[in-house]
């Protein structure tokens, strides 16, 4: 392509790709890791839409049933190996992309790259089948081991915080065995030495994306410079021999036979026999946890089942007890006769009982006179302002009517319409 046929008006970011340039640019091969990203989240979003699809089936069936038990055991199995399902998925859609005639991951296949494989003399040419089956692994057991590995150390981490917590629980030597004290060795050497690898790991990361994109590296990512294999632009050339081939294996179709296997050489009959080794040993591992599930399952619902019989126990007799206990009340309070309070005692200002308040309720039961600057105590009679504190100054703080205790501040002056006002008010 002549350079008076490129557009002129390109974008910022589209002047930094080449069309000319075999290897991709950088912000293609940026666009590319963002899809990657974007097929991971995608994928683990479909796995969560299937745990809540199997746990609405699960709450539609009666506690206890067997499509309620498959249901609950198969929603566990998804929740405990989440990660595990998405790597084996990822998996699954990379090999059958990269065994395509694309011969690129999905996400390289999107933008119109593939995958060739740098010669011993420099030159670019075509994968081989163990190529395929090694990028495709690479591609997917990589981010799963690091994030399972950023996990475990997340989980070390928060187990060391909460341990550095709970000072007041001391274990002797005594207490530990050896296993133990491997175990605790171990961790404190990934809490020591992960954020290092964490790190550098980055760091190369970084380091090969900045030499390529100033020219000096052809490869985007380590693990592809590890398997030797660079992302280019799909030619013209790579068109025409996908065509070729096609053709060629649509004209070939040879039909399929049990001698088939038996006419083949013996290294794709090893490969054939070693793939549905791997395959029966994941099924058996498979086949092993379920059966570890259901027990875990039955074990729980034994002790629910256990707790729930308890309970409705304790309940049958705290019930029982406590009608007992309300009926011997009940019993205990209808033979107990609560008296009548008793009147408080009517005092004369000598100190005799039984004698009586003036018949006029106008006059002072101190002077028996009509009442000067009317005056309360605290048990509620009326007297004068005077007699009233004279008489509680002489006789201890009391009633005069009642003997209560009455102070001086607890008096309250009281406004009679009829009622004098004397000079003494202001005693």
């Amino acid at each position: 392509m002549s350079s008076e046929s490129l557009p002129v008006n390109l974008l910022a970011e589209e002047s930094t790709i080449d069309p000319r340039s075999i290897l991709p640019s950088f912000l293609e091969m940026e666009l590319v890791n963002s899809t990657v990203i974007s097929g991971r989240n995608t994928i683990s979003s479909s796995i969560d839409a299937i745990i809540a699809q199997i746990n609405k089936y699960t709450a539609r069936h009666q506690h206890g049933s067997m499509r309620y038990k498959i249901s609950a055991i198969l929603s566990g199995i998804c929740i405990a190996y989440k990660e595990e399902l998405r790597m084996v998925i990822n998996y699954m859609i990379e090999r059958r992309c990269l065994f395509s005639d694309s011969g690129a991951t999905l996400a390289e296949s999107i933008y119109g790259f593939k995958r060739s494989r740098i010669s011993s003399k420099g030159n670019l040419d075509g994968i081989r089948d163990e190529d395929r089956i090694r990028a495709a692994f690479i591609v997917s057991f990589w981010p799963y081991l690091k994030g399972r590995l950023d996990s475990y150390y997340e989980r070390l981490r928060h187990e060391r915080m909460q341990e550095s917590q709970c000072t007041h629980v001391n274990i002797t030597s005594e207490d530990r065995n050896v296993k133990s004290d491997l175990i605790g060795k171990i961790r404190k050497t990934v809490l020591y030495l992960y954020p290092f690898l964490h790190m550098s790991h980055d760091g190369v990361q970084l380091a090969y994306k900045f030499a390529y994109l100033i020219g000096r590296n052809i490869y985007y990512h380590p693990q592809w410079h590890i398997l030797g294999l660079v992302a280019r632009r799909v030619t013209m050339q790579d068109r025409r021999m996908n065509e070729k081939s096609r053709e060629i294996k649509e004209k070939s179709n040879p039909p399929s036979s049990m001698n088939g296997l038996f006419s083949e050489d013996m290294s794709t009959s090893l490969r054939r026999v070693a793939a549905g080794g791997a395959v029966a040993f994941l099924v058996v591992g498979w086949l092993g946890k379920l059966r570890r599930e259901i027990r875990r399952y039955r074990r729980e619902r034994r002790v629910l089942i256990n707790e729930d019989r308890r309970g409705s126990t304790d309940r049958r007799n705290l019930s029982n007890s406590s009608d007992n206990e309300s009926g011997a009340f009940v019993e205990r309070c209808e033979s107990v006769i609560i008296p009548p309070p008793l009147a408080p005692p009517i005092l004369h200002i000598d100190g005799s009982v039984g004698s009586q308040l003036p018949n006029n309720k106008s006059l002072c039961p101190i002077c028996f006179q009509k009442r000067v600057n009317p005056t309360a105590s605290s048990s509620g009679y009326v007297f004068c302002f005077k007699c009233l504190v004279t008489h509680i100054r002489e006789h201890a703080e009391e009633c005069p009517v009642t003997g209560l205790r009455c102070t001086e501040n607890q008096v309250v002056r009281l406004f009679e319409p009829n009622g004098q006002v004397g000079e003494d008010s202001s005693e």
